[in-house]
């Protein structure tokens, strides 16, 4: 009795039959020879295939219509496609049909070494190579198409879902009634050129996520896209949706959205991509994205490593996601971007659109060459999805900026940049160089629709540590908090925490707003010190020019929230009442003209405002100095001296305004400031 089951595998292997293709063959024939080989495509339609059967099509030969043979193979007996003889692959010319070649409700399908067209007067929705389940109630398994050549396909070319379901290799789940999805896909060694929308595709009308309720049920898996390459594609050259864990590796991209906006490779509605070894160049921007690899909405845990990204014009990564989207949707979480090389990206290189969370940037090498302008690192809103990211790493990424590479930060909130290497120019709005934890645009507070902004600069190591709040310049009317980030990032490398706030300036309020704002952030810096690994009792200040001015002002005025232990002001203005009143400087900080407000004008004045108890001063200013006199430190000095208060006064012969961020005072300002401080703030 044991003899019935192998007896009847034996048959069941037996009934596989290997048949071909020929247009110089019959339609009459049998097909399971070469000298009987079928000649039509009609025919094979017609046929349905069983387990382990094989069609060979003959090389150099061509077809035109649709290839749609029916059948299924099953576990360890797929059903093969592939070609015979020698010369150029065989061709399928859809001639603008729906596909090329069509798999429908079909599994255990290996279709290699073809070559499919769909070209058309006009755009359509076709594509060259369709595998498509549709309510089949179950995984369709076992999908590989290798060494295919498709090319010349005239899809729909738009932003649109229909129009992004056109192009070469489509991967698709329609119809709604019963769940459907793919298992086990591959897509290998196959060449895409000359194709609208897009190169590769998975897609799902179902859309699941990660976190949709039904998503076990409805992700594709094993869903691997390898070593193929994809060469001017109207829009994306590859967009893997509804995956968990696909592997897209390996392969080569050039002349992506060609003809509109798009990144070249992309995930969406994905968990656990693993994007890794490919080599993108070329990719057009249009305004938009442009990018060689996006990690886009709805996805989680995406890792984008060791790739190659050159000259593309939206830069090497894009992370977006759309917070609009009705829950669940509306998350991007947990992306990783790491080991890849980027140069010469054209607009941008790193972009973050929408509230994307959770991301690690780390131990990527960035190279902008002489002649381009990209943003190194943006946050904005170019894809127009509401709302900026929040919690970003970077890590020991070399960066080297030969051209003219900025930065645009945004709104984004709980950016920690660490150990990173800044090589070539270093612009005002980069990230400071050094040893320490930076974490730019932090909102100490909000004034109506300002947001007061703070960039932290954090030691390493547990803390608690001493803390310096730095205070601009800018003749309170503008300058940013980049201002001293040379002397936050030096102290912050030397065990003292670095906070350089923003305030309101006098095109957005008068005094007295910024003395108020300043006093904020003291009082934010001591509420969340021990998240920022501070010591809420070893606070000091220091600024320069106007921010000089505010540091004095606020240690002189300070309730005991407010209060700061030490302060340095650099070429600060003390007395306003004797500053030129012809530059009209003063009087849009005050709201009127000294002389018409002399009691505001030296209530805003620190040389006016000296009392006993207030904390030490370490005055430094220089001699030369043509927007604030010499003179007003000297007399701000002896009447602190007077009232008890500990000063120093440092003096810089033949300084300038601002001298010391000159090089041949800064190394000993620097010297003396942390000195100073660290003997105050303990």
């Amino acid at each position: 009795m044991r003899l019935i089951p192998t007896m009847l595998l034996a048959a069941l292997l037996a009934a596989a039959a290997d048949y071909y293709i020929d247009p110089a063959g019959s339609d009459a024939h049998s097909g399971t020879s070469r000298s009987e080989a079928w000649r039509s495509l009609d025919k094979v339609n017609a046929t349905v295939f069983q387990p382990g059967d094989r069609i060979f099509l003959r090389s150099g030969a061509s077809w035109k219509g649709t290839l749609h043979p029916k059948g299924s193979g099953a576990e360890g007996r797929p059903i093969v496609l592939d070609r015979y003889g020698d010369g150029a692959l065989p061709l399928v010319e859809g001639a603008g049909a729906e596909a090329a070649l069509l798999l429908h409700n079909q599994e255990y399908w290996e279709v290699r070494n073809l070559a499919f067209t769909n070209d058309a007067p006009e755009e359509g929705l076709r594509r060259g190579v369709l595998v498509r389940a549709e309510n089949s109630g179950r995984a369709m398994r076992h999908i590989y198409l290798t060494g295919l050549h498709v090319h010349h396909v005239k899809g729909k070319l738009g932003a649109d879902i229909v129009s992004k379901t056109t192009g070469g290799i489509a991967i698709e789940v329609r119809g709604k009634e019963k769940p459907s999805r793919f298992d086990d896909v591959r897509i290998e060694n196959c060449k895409v050129e000359h194709v609208d929308n897009t190169g590769i595709y998975t897609w799902s009308d179902y859309s699941p996520h990660p976190r949709d309720p039904q998503w076990t049920e409805l992700r594709f898996t094993r869903v691997v896209v390898r070593g193929n390459s994809i060469t001017d594609t109207g829009k994306n050259a590859m967009g893997v949706r509804a995956s968990l864990a696909p592997l897209i590796e390996r392969n080569v991209v050039r002349k992506s959205s060609s003809r509109l906006h798009g990144n070249a490779i992309y995930v969406f509605g994905c968990k656990d991509a693993l994007i890794q070894y490919n080599d993108v160049a070329e990719t057009r921007f249009d305004r938009i994205e442009g990018a060689a690899f996006d990690s886009d909405y709805n996805s989680e845990g995406t890792i984008i490593q060791f790739n190659y990204s050159h000259s593309n014009g939206g830069g090497l990564v894009n992370l977006c996601n759309n917070p609009s989207s009705p829950p669940p949707r509306g998350y991007n979480t947990g992306t990783i971007v790491r080991n890849n090389i980027s140069r010469d990206e054209i607009e941008r290189v790193i972009g973050f659109d929408g509230t994307v969370t959770n991301t690690i940037i780390e131990d990527n090498a960035i190279y902008v060459g002489k002649e381009l302008k990209p943003r190194i690192i943006e946050f904005d809103l170019f894809g127009k999805a509401p709302g900026y990211a929040d919690g970003v790493v970077f890590r020991r990424n070399v960066i080297v900026n030969e051209g003219g590479g900025t930065y645009l930060w945004g709104e984004a909130t709980n950016v920690v940049f660490e150990n990173n290497s800044f090589l070539g120019r270093h612009p005002n709005d980069a990230p400071p160089p050094g040893d320490f934890e930076y974490r730019p645009n932090v909102v100490y507070a909000k004034r109506g629709d300002i947001a007061l902004r703070a960039n932290l600069y954090i030691p390493k190591g547990g803390g608690p540590f001493p803390a310096v709040l730095f205070i601009h310049g800018g003749g309170w009317a503008s300058g940013d908090r980049s201002q001293l980030r040379n002397p936050a990032a030096y102290l912050a490398e030397r065990g003292i925490a670095g906070v350089a706030v923003s305030y309101r300036l006098s095109g957005q309020a008068t005094y007295p707003a910024a003395i108020e704002d300043v006093k904020e952030a003291v009082r934010w810096v001591r509420a969340n010190a021990a998240r920022y690994k501070i010591h809420p009792d070893w606070l000091g200040a220091a600024g320069s020019s106007a921010g000089g001015h505010l540091a004095a002002l606020l240690a002189l005025t300070a309730n005991d929230s407010e209060r700061v232990k030490a302060v340095v002001p650099l070429n600060p203005v003390l007395d306003l009442t004797s500053l030129d009143p012809g530059s009209g400087m003063v009087a849009k900080f005050l709201g009127a003209p000294c002389a018409e407000r002399i009691e505001l004008c030296r209530e805003a004045s620190p040389v006016f405002r000296v009392r006993p108890g207030a904390p030490p001063f370490y005055i430094m200013h220089g001699t030369d100095d043509k927007t604030v006199p010499y003179s007003q430190a000297a007399a701000m000095a002896e009447k602190l001296k007077a009232a008890g208060v500990p000063v120093r006064l440092f003096t810089a012969e033949d300084g300038p305004h601002t001298f010391w961020a000159n090089p041949r005072w800064l190394p000993v300002v620097l010297r003396e400031m942390e000195a100073f401080f660290r003997e105050q703030l303990r």
